[in-house]
């Protein structure tokens, strides 16, 4: 049986929130249903003697009915309710949102959600109470658990509506010293299965002010501590929303890159837009040139590396001698140690190293962000600060090719990921020599 979601429910809270949930809803609920943990997270024999004090209570009529071998319940409702102006197909959408979302909220808060949407469609006008849930669904690789939490996210949320500043313990690296910040929150990023929050690191006492000229992304998972203070945030400069300007999470200068995809990754490519000036030129083989622009050079490095040899950075030159650079650094990685467990037989010898994670991978990460996916070591504030890109520090991106593979692995074909490694190891001179054109 799961956990409890809420281990202090006594059993009246939980037959309050029962009553409610047959309330608000104008259909019958499996006893599976109501026990399950997005519902109740309780067992069957707890649903049905919360329904027998239901009953006792004379809340209402509790109509009981079987469906084949399970037992379903529903609450009787007036039939007349208070007209409102709200629509099924609205409530549907929201919905809709939610299950998109499911990755990365706290079980309790989807819960919440899940209650206002029953809440708000008792109120549907007649005939449209059977509004449409559960019809998407979100697939998240790599998720993280954000119910531990939630306590961070609530306050997070209350000090950006009141505009307030947060008292926070960081831990920025895996093992990290925890190191506390004034911290004026402006808004929540959800970005790569991962929450951030960003705002700006204000003077410790007196009047907020900000400390640093840019802005800072904190991951949310990587909060000790978080306490809400009295101090005002209101003088404290609002942030622009994110840029589609170009691609990237840490928006530093951006600048021009023409990159080459081999007609594998072509489509992928092709059909997503990566900046607002872009443009595809194709070609006779099939395959692409992509103009976009970039706001990060390590972010830029991991998306390209991401593709293996599927892809080929024309412009700019350093960038081409970053990623040689790169590659070089990967190889020697690979060479010097050699795997001592068997293939995965699932996957067989040529991708067995692909069901493994890179030692180290955490150095890579900026304010909690996977290496590729972070972009540049943020400076300033213990590393809490963007900085202008273009730059690549040795090592920090050779265990972000795996997590980089997952902007082009759905149009890669199998293999194709580790592939630049295995070429680069069996014709070393041949492979630096194509960099070097």
């Amino acid at each position: 049986m799961p956990s409890k979601w809420d281990r202090d429910a006594t059993p009246a809270g939980k037959a309050v929130a029962l009553f409610t949930m047959l309330l608000f809803n104008n259909r019958a609920f499996s006893l599976t249903e109501l026990s399950s943990p997005d519902r109740l997270n309780v067992s069957k024999p707890t649903v049905l003697r919360l329904i027998k004090q239901l009953e006792q209570a004379c809340v209402g009529n509790i109509r009981r009915e079987l469906r084949g071998r399970e037992a379903w319940y529903r609450l009787e409702r007036p039939a007349r309710v208070p007209d409102v102006s709200l629509n099924a197909e609205g409530l549907s959408q929201l919905a809709l949102c939610r299950e998109f979302l499911a990755s990365l909220l706290p079980g309790a808060m989807q819960r919440e959600i899940q209650a206002s949407l029953d809440h708000m469609a008792a109120f549907l006008p007649r005939g449209e109470r059977e509004f449409h849930g559960g019809v998407g669904a979100a697939v998240s690789k790599g998720r993280i658990d954000y119910t531990p939490f939630q306590g961070t996210i609530a306050i997070l949320m209350q000090a950006i509506r009141e505009a307030r500043v947060c008292l926070v313990q960081y831990r920025a690296a895996l093992g990290g010293k925890t190191k506390e910040y004034d911290f004026a929150p402006k808004r929540l990023l959800a970005c790569r299965e991962s929450l951030y929050a960003e705002g700006w690191i204000v003077t410790p006492k007196g009047t907020a002010e900000a400390l640093y000229d840019d802005p800072c992304k904190l991951a949310v998972h990587r909060f000790q501590d978080c306490v809400l203070t009295v101090r005002s945030s209101k003088d404290v400069p609002d942030i622009p929303p994110p840029s589609t300007e170009a691609f990237g999470v840490m928006e530093d200068e951006p600048f021009a890159v023409a990159v080459r995809f081999d007609a594998s990754a072509a489509v992928y490519v092709a059909e997503r837009q990566w900046s607002d000036r872009q443009r595809v030129e194709e070609h006779g083989d099939g395959s692409i040139t992509l103009h976009a622009q970039m706001f990060n050079g390590d972010e830029c490095i991991a998306w390209v590396l991401g593709f293996g040899d599927a892809a080929e950075v024309l412009e700019p030159a350093w960038l081409r001698r970053e990623i040689k650079q790169t590659i070089g650094r990967m190889k020697a990685r690979y060479v010097a140690k050699k795997p001592k467990e068997a293939p995965c037989p699932e996957t067989g010898p040529e991708r067995g190293a692909e069901t493994g994670e890179e030692p180290g991978a955490e150095k890579g990460e900026v304010s909690g962000m996977p290496a590729g996916q972070g972009g540049a070591a943020e400076a300033g504030a213990d590393g809490l600060q963007a900085s202008p890109g273009k730059s690549v520090k040795d090592g920090a991106l050779s265990a972000s090719v795996a997590a980089g593979a997952a902007e082009g692995k759905a149009a890669v074909p199998d293999g194709q990921v580790h592939a630049v490694l295995e070429e680069s190891m069996a014709d070393h001179d041949a492979l630096y020599r194509e960099l070097a054109k």
